[in-house]
């Protein structure tokens, strides 16, 4: 599978969470690159400011 369709295929099933009422959070949403050039450190302090 391609990286695009993967890509369209993710923003599918997110939005059909959504729609489910879940909350979801694609990586692309909140960094560029699909979060390539962030480190550990900084994911996880997103992740505790998030929940």
């Amino acid at each position: 599978m391609s990286s695009s369709s993967i890509g369209t295929w993710a923003a599918r099933v997110a939005e059909g969470l959504r729609a489910c009422g879940w909350t979801v959070h694609r990586i692309g949403d909140v960094f560029p690159d699909d979060g390539q050039d962030v480190p550990d450190e900084e994911w996880i302090t997103h992740g505790l400011d998030r929940s």
